[in-house]
């Protein structure tokens, strides 16, 4: 009776999925295409995955695809909008800097932080 239960158990455990919020910056091929995978992953193994996209660059919008059926996108801010309307004066040559310099790549990244700081702060009350 006991290694019944303990089996049934043991059964019902290994059987649970779950439900997993991935959030993905739309930014970035690179970083969206992981992502994607990790979502892809995550529901080819059972579990009920949200895909939560807030869009930073539009130009991504229909570059990829996820068998995740649930994704949200959340429109991107004026401001963002506007940031990105100037991006190449921010990413103008942040692949080929020196790197020996790693203080230019920091200043770079603290305006992509911005980015998406302001994405985030502006879209919270959702």
């Amino acid at each position: 009776m006991n290694l019944q239960f303990l089996l049934i158990f043991f059964l019902l455990k290994c059987g649970t999925s779950y439900k997993i919020l991935v959030y993905s910056n739309l930014y970035g091929h690179s970083h969206i295409k992981v992502l994607n995978s990790v979502a892809d992953l995550l529901t080819d193994a059972g579990h009920d995955v949200t895909l939560f996209r807030p869009i930073i660059e539009s130009s991504q919008l229909n570059k990829s695809s996820v068998k995740t059926k649930k994704v949200i996108y959340i429109q991107p801010d004026e401001k963002v909008v506007e940031k990105m309307n100037q991006i190449d004066k921010f990413s103008g040559n942040l692949w080929t800097l020196d790197s020996t310099q790693p203080s230019a790549m920091i200043a770079k990244s603290n305006a992509l932080v911005g980015f998406f700081g302001t994405q985030c702060k502006s879209r919270s009350n959702i």
